[in-house]
């Protein structure tokens, strides 16, 4: 087994460089030189139970954590990264639910004002339905602005996104249009399709 100071020093670094920060810029944080982060991360000294609590706080773990194997600390960056990641995407869903729910209230007043005589927008021009079209491209826009801010590097999800934005936003044009119909709007989504699928394959 690992003595304690080899068990503290790999925790410490792992810890440091998994928040992103140089032995330096660790020292000016806590109130240590770098000159002691060294030594604290090579095992040839171990910091004070006062000073582990300290360490801990910052990053947000226990004492434990940090006189606890890597394998242990690997576990708990796991479910970290997990949770980070499910409430990334319960964020996502609670917006597009909030636009969903936007648009079911615009519906359901608008009908409920139609049927009382009071005419919001002429239903022939714009029959309410239509409202969930346009919501759902909304859904997507929104969907791929938060998945490009959390996650720039995941491409095919951004294309995925983008994608079903365009030929949503087309259909929802078409729809609009129904009565003159303009199916020939389709032929705009081909070169769109082509240049997000480019795009999403540059280096």
């Amino acid at each position: 087994m690992e003595n304690l100071n080899e068990i503290v020093a790999s925790n410490l670094t792992e810890l440091r460089k998994k928040s992103g920060l140089t032995q330096q810029q660790l020292a000016q944080q806590i109130n240590y030189s770098d000159k002691t982060i060294s030594k604290w991360e090579l095992g040839q000294a171990i910091p004070s139970v006062d000073v582990l609590k300290d360490i801990a706080d910052y990053y947000g773990v226990t004492i434990d954590y940090l006189i606890t194997p890597n394998d242990k600390v690997a576990e708990i960056n796991t479910k970290k990264s997990r949770n980070k990641l499910y409430n990334k995407i319960i964020m996502i869903l609670l917006v597009n639910i909030v636009i969903v729910l936007i648009a079911t209230v615009v519906f359901v007043w608008s009908c409920i004002s139609y049927t009382n005589g009071v005419t919001i927008l002429d239903h022939q021009i714009f029959p309410y339905w239509q409202g969930f079209v346009w919501a759902t491209s909304l859904c997507f826009l929104v969907s791929f602005v938060l998945v490009r801010r959390q996650w720039r590097k995941n491409r095919i999800a951004q294309m995925i996104l983008s994608s079903f934005f365009v030929w949503t936003i087309i259909t929802s044009f078409y729809l609009q249009f129904l009565s003159q119909n303009v199916w020939y709007i389709y032929f705009v989504g081909i070169p769109v399709q082509i240049g997000i699928i480019l795009l999403s394959n540059m280096r």
